[in-house]
């Protein structure tokens, strides 16, 4: 009879330990078609990890928040401590070593280029899913002119053009205007870029898709520089 108590108190012992232990969650991630986050306990936090739809992990128990967009896991370290982004395998596609200390995701209604802006102490780069995950940078800043399918940068006072292939199409130079005239058998658009070396001032007219020098400009030409507005760039302007 003892022995049948002593053994009822060591089960009953057993199911309490048992009953506190740590029990992690498993919730799906908003959007991603199945994936999901599971929960472990680490030190005082409880941290999430990432698993596929089979349930097989892909990335470890390390975040305070995870998000998907765009095909893509936003991993947020404790206390804001730095992000990762990753693919669906739990790969990294920071095109940085290391922790991003800036990671962000942008929706362009103007023609539905979303984007992820993703930087560290000194860059930023611009990921494109619908480009198969293209980078574009680094630059210490960039903006996105959607109509024009260009991007501007910044540097020393001056603006410079990149395209979404992110290849230099302008050096920096003091002034921009975009505008959509048609020339040519090709009937492509041009890009106007304005220098000035001194006293001398030159408007040089430039195709936006290689960036070749389109030669004199004519009336119309400068009728366009003439009506372009200012865009969200004091000294960028455009045509549309």
């Amino acid at each position: 009879m003892k022995n049948l108590i002593v053994a009822t108190f060591v089960a009953l012992i057993c199911v309490l330990i048992a009953s506190c232990e740590y029990q992690p969650r498993v919730e799906e991630i908003a959007g991603s078609k199945g994936f999901a986050t599971f929960t472990q306990k680490v030190g005082d936090h409880e941290l999430l990890g990432i698993q596929n739809a089979a349930g097989v992990q892909i990335a470890e128990a390390q975040y305070e928040g995870v998000t998907f967009k765009d095909g893509y896991f936003i991993g947020i370290y404790p206390d804001y401590g730095g992000y990762d982004l990753l693919d669906t395998n739990g790969k990294s596609v920071a095109p940085t070593p290391g922790r991003l200390r800036f990671c962000s995701y942008t929706m362009e209604n103007a023609d539905s280029l979303n984007h992820f802006v993703v930087g560290d102490e000194k860059d930023f780069y611009w990921i494109f899913p619908k480009f198969g995950g293209r980078v574009l940078g680094p630059q210490k800043s960039m903006y996105l002119y959607p109509l024009e399918q260009l991007i501007v940068y910044e540097t020393d006072g001056k603006f410079g053009v990149l395209t979404y292939e992110n290849k230099d199409l302008i050096a920096p130079a003091n002034r921009l205007v975009f505008a959509n005239r048609k020339t040519g058998k090709l009937n492509l658009p041009i890009v106007y870029a304005f220098y000035s070396d001194g006293d001398k001032k030159e408007w040089k007219k430039i195709s936006r898709v290689d960036g070749n020098d389109l030669g004199k400009l004519d009336n119309d030409d400068l009728g366009l520089i003439k009506n372009s507005i200012r865009t969200k760039l004091g000294r960028v302007y455009a045509v549309r």
